[in-house]
């Protein structure tokens, strides 16, 4: 829309957001497609998860060797 030549308050109301989220989301990814904030979205969500489950992975490593002081990593 923005590329087409409409101005930013025109945008925002057709999007239904305020200019501030519009300026809010545009900096992070102004210049990527749709296609390509979906993938950086569906990697972020993956990258939690391998987390979670390297987090839990050592949670039961430390467990089965009896260590008794568990440290979670912040």
């Amino acid at each position: 829309m923005l590329a087409e030549g409409a101005e930013t308050p025109e945008v925002a109301n057709a999007l239904e957001v305020s200019e501030q989220t519009l300026h809010r989301w545009r900096a992070p990814f102004g210049g990527m497609k749709a296609d390509d904030v979906k993938r950086l979205k569906e990697l972020e969500r993956e990258n939690g998860l391998l987390a979670t489950f390297q987090l839990l992975s050592t949670v039961a490593d430390r467990v089965l060797t009896g260590e008794s002081r568990i440290i979670f990593p912040r």
